[in-house]
């Protein structure tokens, strides 16, 4: 058992870190013979790391096809950070009053951390650093439920964005002035514009992306 353990993990890892490094493009399809004979391993731990990707919403299982990275529409992109930009404005009006001075110098240094990490090239740390600007906020409201759901959301939006975002863009300095903005709006108890600007800082992210969908072809043409 601990041997199927360990394969099923390599796999996992594998593909996992092949997709966030971009190594392996949206709707491409994951051939067990291949990853079986390339890793020298047996199918089932590769079934079951498909299924553990297939959670992650990295890959897609299709029945009687395979799997295949995952490749959402520019509808199912727009939905979700429509969704996220609404939580987060719930989660909003549940904690802003409880926001303190040392969330605020939080978020402030999060936004250098965010620089250095675009400065730097680091991807992931960067996509991990912009979540964490927006959940010191939503993690006030105190709801678990909400958190929950936001935390969920993010990692979808976090796999969407290694999917599409086009690293070193003008849209990345853009979205760095938009945390500093939102930051003031929070500072100056301005609500209705924190919300407006919330909402639509990431709306203009969700449409960089859609951008960034046409050198790919649909899912349903690898079929």
């Amino acid at each position: 058992m601990e041997k199927k353990n360990l394969a099923k993990n390599k796999v996992y890892y594998v593909i996992k870190d092949a997709i966030f490094r971009r190594k392996l493009a949206p709707g491409t399809q994951l051939i067990e013979s291949v990853i079986a004979q390339n890793l020298h391993i047996s199918r089932t731990p590769i079934r079951s790391a498909f299924n553990m990707l297939q959670n992650e919403g990295m890959v897609k299982l299709v029945e009687n096809r395979g799997a295949f990275v995952v490749q959402p529409t520019s509808e199912e992109i727009f939905n979700v950070f429509s969704l996220r930009a609404d939580l987060e404005i719930i989660s909003i009006d549940y904690g802003i009053q409880k926001i303190s001075s040392s969330d605020y110098d939080e978020m402030n240094e999060t936004i250098k951390q965010e620089k250095k990490f675009y400065s730097d090239g680091d991807f992931l740390s960067y996509i991990e650093c912009n979540k964490k600007f927006h959940m010191i906020y939503a993690n006030k409201s105190k709801n678990k439920i909400l958190i929950e759901f936001l935390e969920k959301i993010f990692h979808l939006t976090g796999v969407f964005l290694m999917l599409y975002d086009t690293w070193q863009s003008d849209m990345n300095p853009v979205s760095l002035k938009e945390h500093e903005r939102l930051l003031v709006f929070l500072k100056n108890g301005e609500n209705d514009a924190l919300k407006r600007y919330l909402k639509m800082h990431v709306i203009n992210t969700s449409e960089h992306l859609e951008k960034n969908m046409i050198n790919y072809n649909p899912l349903q043409q690898i079929f």
